[in-house]
């Protein structure tokens, strides 16, 4: 991340060191600082696969392809989504969210890749379909809609439909997703 780092061990458990302005170590109780790693007490029983940093927010991939994130949310990027029922941002949509939240909106979906990029998060399912959430003021998400400037709603990216005949007539099947990067 920007100032903080996750570090995942070999038996799966997620430790985290930096800063914790905005909660993107997943714990609370130690001021803004941790300069050593320390285990992130919702995944002590939870073996995580893998794990992704963006400014300020923090991913992580668990071994049943259940995706978590936490930190700051200002644009979406962590994927709390609208409140049910109201179409209004959730609290967790736009503020700060120091505690890992499962990403409802992927469930369902076996999860097999995360990424995060400055304000927004991505992850790729088991059938090769990649979602992405957060920032979008500069179509990052690929969403292929230029007036949703962010959304805290993971959306389906799609593949232009003259990519997707190409690859049914060569292959027999349409192209899946296996891997995504996001800068900042």
């Amino acid at each position: 991340g920007h100032q903080h780092s996750l570090y995942l061990d070999d038996q799966g458990q997620l430790l985290a060191a930096g800063t914790n302005t905005f909660g993107q170590l997943g714990f609370t109780g130690e001021g803004t600082l941790a300069s050593l790693p320390r285990q992130i007490p919702a995944f002590s029983k939870r073996p995580i696969a893998a794990v992704a940093c963006g400014e300020f927010h923090s991913l992580a991939l668990s071994d049943a392809g259940e995706v978590y994130a936490w930190g700051r949310g200002n644009e979406g990027q962590l994927g709390a989504g609208p409140s049910p029922g109201t179409g209004s941002p959730s609290p967790a949509s736009s503020s700060c969210c120091p505690f890992p939240r499962f990403v409802q909106k992927l469930h369902g979906y076996f999860c097999e890749a995360v990424a995060a990029g400055w304000n927004c998060s991505a992850a790729i399912t088991s059938e090769g379909d990649l979602f992405m959430w957060g920032d979008n003021s500069m179509g990052q998400l690929g969403i292929g809609d230029p007036k949703v400037g962010r959304s805290a709603v993971p959306h389906k990216v799609l593949l232009p439909p003259d990519e997707v005949a190409a690859a049914k007539a060569e292959r027999g099947q349409a192209p899946l997703f296996v891997g995504v990067a996001s800068g900042w």
